[in-house]
């Protein structure tokens, strides 16, 4: 993978796990690799249902997280000026958190699934955009991070109550948290560039 691929899977794997922080999905790490079709993996804790309620309450947010990835990747395109087909970003393992969801995506294509459309306003937010820039920086340097990291980067982001726009969103603002993100993994690894 060269770089801008690589940095592409930081954002489809940023996406996951900011949106799997954010909708309360446990999950151990986050991943980029170069692993045959495979670019990256977000591995989810075992989860126990107690209830009915529970089931679909976690089938909902699993799926909120699948429509994640390929839309922050796409969010990476729009940023870097590169065309793209946002249905080319979606993977086998995205459609499939869809597939238990109400409806599937047998009854819609995941691009306009209503779940997709909910997740679309998420990323849309700018704290959240900036989240997942600096999680995709920080993945892009060290390629694995565990959840608590992601928690960490989060939690100084994200408010806890209400919204905060971002005084200047533009491509500036996300290439620096990007470059934030990259420095912050390589301070905590060691490894200064």
């Amino acid at each position: 993978m060269d770089k801008k691929e690589m940095m592409a899977a930081a954002y489809h794997e940023a996406g996951h796990a900011v949106a799997a922080w954010f909708y309360a999905v446990r999950f151990s790490y986050v991943q980029v690799m170069e692993d045959g079709c495979k670019k990256g993996e977000i591995v989810y804790n075992e989860q126990n249902f107690g209830s009915k309620a529970a089931k679909t309450r976690t089938i909902n947010r699993d799926a909120h997280v699948s429509a994640a990835g390929p839309l922050a990747e796409s969010f990476y395109y729009n940023l870097i000026g590169k065309p793209h087909f946002e249905a080319s970003l979606w993977s086998q393992s995205d459609y499939e958190g869809l597939a238990d969801f109400k409806g599937g995506p047998d009854s819609y294509c995941a691009e306009t699934h209503p779940v997709t459309w909910a997740v679309k306003d998420m990323i849309g937010r700018d704290d959240i955009q900036a989240t997942i820039s600096v999680v995709a920086g920080a993945l892009f340097a060290k390629g694995r991070l565990d959840a608590s990291e992601v928690a960490d980067i989060a939690k100084r982001i994200i408010p806890k109550k209400g919204y905060v726009p971002l005084a200047q969103h533009d491509i500036r603002n996300q290439i620096a948290f990007a470059a934030v993100g990259r420095r912050v993994a390589a301070e905590s690894t060691g490894k200064m560039n």
